[in-house]
């Protein structure tokens, strides 16, 4: 488990992120995809309503099929990300 705020690249190695939003929104940009890489994204004190995580593609990836940013923006939510080695997708 890790506790991350504002800009913070995902490593492969990250399992579990606990977001903390209180202070103003997160930017979290994905890896490479590889298939079979899984990780949680959790808001950690239920401010991602005001403050957003966005979720950003390493490159050129798309994020449940659309190329571009995910906002992730329910109050202490979790989501569980997994790649297909092409794309990332919400489980």
């Amino acid at each position: 488990m890790k506790n991350v705020s504002g800009i913070y690249a995902i490593l492969v190695t990250d399992r579990t992120l606990n977001v903390d939003v209180s202070a103003g929104a997160a930017a979290l940009t994905f890896p490479t995809p590889a298939n079979g890489l899984r990780f949680v994204v959790k808001d950690s004190h239920g401010n991602s309503a005001t403050n957003p995580i966005t979720m950003v593609p390493h490159a050129g990836e798309k994020i449940e099929g659309i190329a571009g940013n995910r906002v992730c923006s329910a109050d202490w939510n979790s989501w569980t990300w997994y790649s297909d080695g092409v794309d990332w997708f919400l489980e």
